[in-house]
């Protein structure tokens, strides 16, 4: 039941600050209420990757990890749209306020178990075992948000050792990287080179990347975005970063961001990745 009390709480959560604040939209079958009364500026796509993952890997009254949950879009969808027995890891109290609360008011605290904290190097021999590990834009954030602070140079090493330890975990995983280490010091990979490192990563780590979701066209509506599944072989950049066309269109989406959420080319330029453990 929606109460003027967890409205209050909602606000609450939303207001707070912080780099991975108000990240997520909200999903869309949220009470009236919540919809009504709440935008978030989310720029990241979250329904498109949905969509491009939800229909390749099969969920349904399936066990799912997502690590680094924020305020809950993928674990809600998931747990609604296709029953799957969610667990849910997320360190920032707002974030998890936000996943309880949804949690509660959509009916769905049955299928979510929501455990506020990291997942380090360390605690991963702990998690329980899953059907699938959703794993999407956290771990270019090792050495800010957890574990010890790490260098560009040293990330790798720690990804290949973080990765393989999540081979044990679960047989499929949906991976998402960034490719600035902690969002803002220093590059890890060159941006031509991201499908082929995000490859060999997984690869050495002990996964076998199986299908790959780019976006090939960069629209000035975040709506009109799709992903679409391309072979292993695709060449970097793909058409998305080289045509005049997507360079125009990423510098009108810049002039008009300010006017309306926009979705950044750098993060259009990430690969979703399924992929099996061998």
């Amino acid at each position: 039941m929606m109460t003027d009390e967890a409205l209050e709480q909602i606000r609450i959560y939303l207001s707070r600050t912080g780099k991975h604040a108000r990240y997520q939209q909200l999903p869309e079958f949220l009470p009236e209420p919540v919809r009504r009364n709440f935008r978030v500026r989310a720029t990241r796509l979250d329904a498109q990757r949905y969509a491009w993952f939800s229909s390749r890997v099969d969920l349904r009254d399936k066990t799912v990890i997502e690590i680094g949950a924020n305020g809950g879009y993928f674990t809600l969808r998931m747990a609604r749209d296709h029953r799957a027995r969610v667990i849910a890891y997320e360190p920032f109290e707002a974030h998890a306020g936000l996943i309880r609360l949804f949690s509660e008011i959509t009916g769905l605290e049955d299928r979510i178990t929501l455990r506020q904290t990291p997942v380090t190097l360390a605690s991963i021999d702990a998690l329980p075992r899953a059907d699938v590990l959703v794993f999407l834009n956290v771990l270019q954030h090792a050495g800010h948000d957890f574990d010890d602070p790490l260098t560009p140079d040293r990330w790798r090493a720690f990804a290949v050792s973080y990765l393989n330890k999540l081979t044990r975990i679960a047989p499929v995983m949906v991976f998402q990287t960034g490719y600035t280490l902690g969002g803002s010091a220093g590059r890890i990979c060159e941006d031509r080179k991201i499908i082929p490192f995000t490859r060999s990563l997984l690869i050495e780590s002990g996964w076998n990347p199986k299908r790959h979701g780019l976006l090939m066209r960069y629209p000035l509506n975040d709506r009109e975005a799709v992903y679409r599944d391309m072979p292993a072989d695709t060449p970097w950049p793909p058409p998305l970063s080289n045509t005049f066309a997507n360079r125009l269109t990423n510098r009108i989406r810049h002039l008009v961001r300010f006017s309306r959420p926009v979705t950044t080319l750098r993060f259009a330029q990430r690969p979703l990745i399924i992929c099996e453990a061998k």
